[in-house]
């Protein structure tokens, strides 16, 4: 897997990690679109990631863990992960395995998918 990919990736976690807004949205193009997990809805844009991370902090506090990366045969970036999610006062909520495809342009994300494995 590209080293640069890679980076990129456990820099954006760490980001989620530290509740860094500004350091998250540096990651993704400004006409990205990524899911809202918490509204169960579609977001495209800076403005809209910008409000869903706000609220995601503010809800809750994710941990994540990037266990391997794969490349797609359509150039997208297979990302499995390790999460733990706890909420805002640190008492926990879920852990386990989850999977995002990331689609990389010129350094940035423009589009992601996150995948929960079946009974999560």
């Amino acid at each position: 897997m590209n080293e640069e990919v890679e980076a990129l990736l456990t820099s954006l976690y760490d980001a989620i990690d530290r509740q860094d807004v500004d350091a998250v949205l540096a990651f993704f193009h400004r006409d990205a679109r990524i899911p809202d997990s918490l509204e169960e809805a579609a977001l495209v844009g800076r403005d809209q990631i910008r409000g869903y991370y706000q609220r995601q902090f503010a809800t809750i506090r994710v941990g994540s863990s990037l266990l391997a990366t794969k490349l797609l045969p359509d150039g997208r970036v297979e990302a499995s992960l390790h999460v733990q999610v706890r909420g805002a006062e640190g008492g926990f909520w879920w852990e386990g395995p989850i999977t995002a495809t990331y689609r990389i342009e010129n350094g940035l994300i423009t589009e992601m998918t996150v995948t929960e494995p079946p009974g999560s």
